[in-house]
């Protein structure tokens, strides 16, 4: 097998932290956000969570695309494949999903606080 360079391999032990810690922000998120938005609840400590999950997420977006695959059993690690992969397949949802909105938003806030 060639060595491919800065390619993850998708059974590497830190890509599955760091999905697992991808999958606990996940869960964090869908508790505080509702809880925010129902009672109007916003401290620094949620928005700071915000900014940190909307870090975390572009660069997983990133990371996907130096992370091989497996098509139908076969492990690819080929940079091209691995791109247009993902170009088809997850990362518009992946980036829709992890654009930051809480940077724009809130730095939207800010300006019009100020005028």
């Amino acid at each position: 097998m060639e060595h491919y360079r800065f390619i993850i391999h998708p059974d590497n032990i830190i890509k599955l932290l760091f999905d697992i810690l991808g999958f606990i922000i996940m869960i964090i998120q869908y508790i505080t956000v509702p809880f925010s938005i129902a009672f109007d609840y916003d401290t620094e400590v949620l928005r700071d969570l915000n900014y940190f999950s909307d870090i975390f997420f572009i660069i997983d977006v990133i990371l996907n695309f130096f992370c091989g695959y497996y098509k139908e059993g076969c492990l690819i690690l080929e940079r091209n494949k691995i791109i247009d992969n993902y170009i088809k397949g997850w990362f518009v949802f992946d980036f829709v999903s992890s654009f930051p909105y809480s940077f724009i938003f809130d730095s939207l806030e800010v300006q019009i606080s100020v005028n």
